[in-house]
Order: structure tokens, then sequence, then C-alpha cells
């Protein structure tokens, strides 16, 4: 009689699946899941447990388990989905375990707003711009530039553009570099076009990435945190101290484009939010850094 296959078994094989499909830090995620999932199982000596023979009460009790590992609720949930993931994936055609996964019904935690990375005031955006000007370290600013502008996110969305990405006026953002898979093409506001063309970047070839290893357009990207470490020395100079990140710079440039009336179907565009209610809770988390109106007005 064929032996059915167990949790260890299966889970081995989902991994490699994952590994196959996914590119190197995405399948990160699922790797961790996989050594978390297996050491609950060996400590609780379920390893051998058939997939078939899984119930929810096991579900329960890695939820649990995951509850007493972690305490922020964004981390517990994205565990926990990580769990129903799995399970869920042996409901599926050419998987199929069971007709309902037994963790179907364990439930995610209340969601809690995530902190935004702090945005920078207009006073600290001068600052910083001017000692970036005087340093005349363009490469810096401009990178500042395209996430300020774009909305671009300073990761791989930034980090790996080349200069073919950049259209007239608007600059293309590859599936494979977007965080939601989805291309998208933001408008080049002015500021960039020029900074853009100063540094005579669309006379390189097309092919070189625009945030090359030697500081300049080439073959190979930048470091990953080459331009952090430069951006956190410019705010160690002027003492800038807080949650600031380049990533500050989307949120800051999203508050200069809200309160200068930019129309909020513009801004969900150039954001690359596919529902427009999710431009809604951005502007809402965004609004306690905003409101200049209520102070001045609000008498």
């Amino acid at each position: 009689m064929r032996k059915s296959p167990t949790l260890k078994d299966d889970l081995k094989e989902y991994l490699e699946y994952k590994e196959s499909i996914l590119r190197d830090d995405s399948y990160k995620v699922y790797k961790l899941f996989g050594k978390k999932f297996l050491s609950f199982l060996e400590v609780k000596k379920l390893i051998d447990t058939p997939t078939k023979d899984v119930t929810p009460k096991l579900c329960e009790n890695y939820k649990r388990h995951i509850l007493k590992l972690h305490k922020h609720t964004t981390t517990r949930n994205k565990e926990i989905a990580q769990m129903k993931t799995f399970f869920y994936q042996f409901t599926k055609s050419g998987w199929e375990r069971y007709r309902v996964s037994p963790a179907q019904n364990i439930e995610l935690l209340p969601k809690q707003d995530s902190e935004l990375h702090e945005p920078f005031s207009e006073n600290q955006a001068s600052e910083i711009i001017g000692k970036i000007l005087e340093k005349r370290d363009y490469w810096l600013l401009l990178y500042i530039y395209m996430i300020h502008y774009t909305f671009a996110r300073p990761g791989r969305e930034v980090r790996l553009m080349k200069v073919g990405d950049i259209k007239p006026r608007a600059l293309l953002i590859r599936p494979e570099n977007s965080k939601n898979r989805r291309t998208k093409t933001p408008t080049i506001a002015k500021p960039v076009e020029q900074l853009i063309e100063y540094l005579g970047i669309k006379n390189m070839p097309n092919h070189y990435y625009i945030f090359g290893a030697n500081g300049c357009p080439g073959t190979k990207p930048c470091g990953r945190n080459l331009y952090y470490h430069r951006h956190r020395q410019i705010l160690k100079e002027l003492k800038i101290e807080g949650k600031y990140t380049l990533y500050g710079w989307k949120h800051t440039g999203n508050i200069r484009a809200i309160t200068l009336g930019i129309n909020e179907r513009e801004l969900q565009f150039q954001n690359g939010f596919r529902d427009h209610r999710t431009l809604e809770i951005y502007i809402r988390k965004l609004s306690a850094y905003m409101s200049s109106e209520i102070y001045e007005k609000f008498l």
C-alpha cells in the first residue's frame, strides 16, 4: 500500500515549487516560513503526519505558536497567512489533499495602521537638497528625485531602473521590479527631467542601469545600500534624527502634491494604486502631517 505524503514531504515539494517560480528576494519569505513550520512540527512530533490528516486544530496550534513567537501584529499576520497559503495550495488541481483547506477558518488578527517612514518637513527637505548640492552629489539627488516625484520605491523600483526605462515625460517601472508585479508608468516631473538632461543619462546605452555600480550608469546596478548610506550621511551632518529614510521621500512627495491640490486621480496613477480606496487610506495616514489649513484657518 502506497504511503500517504507527509507534511515534511509536502512542505519540501511546496518550497521547491515556490523557488522555481519566484525571484530570490520573494522566495526568502517562503523559505523562512518553511523553516519555522518545520521546527514547530519537529517539536510537536508531527513531522510524519500525513498531510491529508491535518485538522483545523493543528492549524490553530500553529497560529498560537506564532503569537508567542512574534509581538508585532503585521509580522504575526504575515506568518499566519503563510500557513494558510501553504494548506490552500493542497486544494488545487494536481496538489489535492483536501476539498477544503484545514486552515480556511483560521482568522488573522485585526489590522493596525503601519507606521509611516517619517516625511520630511519643507525646511528639512530644503536643507537636505542644499547639502547635496553643496557636495555636488547629483546622483544621490536624482535617486531622491525619483522617489519624491515619481513615487517609485527606493529598492528595486529605483535601484534597477535602466536608461531605456526613461520615456518621453514618463518612467517605465517594469513588473519584475515593482512591488505588486504590475507595470507602472509615472509621469516625470520637470525637476527630474532637467536633472536627467543635465547628467546626460539619455546619451547612455539603453541597457545600462541608471544607478550603476561605479556611481554612474553602467552594466551592473549599484549595491542595495549605497544610496541609503549616502543619504544617511547627509542626515547625520544636518543632525536630522528620527525615523527618516529614503522611503520617506515618497511620503514627502505625496504630501507636497496633496497640498498643491493635484487631482487625486492623478495621484492614484502616479503611486500605482489600482484601487482609489488605497489612496484614501494613504491620504488619511498622511493627513496628520499636512493639515496646515486646519492650523491656519480653524480659529
